[in-house]
């Protein structure tokens, strides 16, 4: 487990470990269904910055419940245990996680 203190000292090494951890099949099938396996794949941005980042807020479910953040809540345990937050930049950081995830195994 990556603690968020251990992720805030090296963020830029732990990023996509850190956030990988929170990432679940749910997590998979909802980044596909929603953003879509194809769009994912197209992208050339690392940070999927070239789909608009009002996909991913709308696709966390932040200000209502989507399918993938009720999964999501399933497993706070684990983002309690890392000391982190429900935020919605820390969803759009696990969504963002699992589509570099679907791209690394589509390939």
């Amino acid at each position: 487990m990556i603690s968020r203190a251990d992720y805030m000292v090296d963020s830029a090494h732990l990023h996509s470990e850190y956030f990988s951890q929170f990432v679940t099949q749910g997590t998979r099938d909802q980044v596909a269904a929603q953003i879509g396996l194809e769009r994912i794949k197209a992208s050339t941005d690392p940070y999927f910055n070239d789909i608009p980042l009002k996909e991913w807020d709308q696709l966390t479910g932040y200000n209502g419940c989507s399918k993938w953040k009720c999964d999501l809540i399933c497993h706070t345990a684990k983002i309690k245990e890392a000391d982190e937050w429900l935020t919605l930049n820390t969803l759009v950081c696990i969504a963002k996680e699992a589509a570099r995830q679907l791209k690394e195994t589509s390939e």
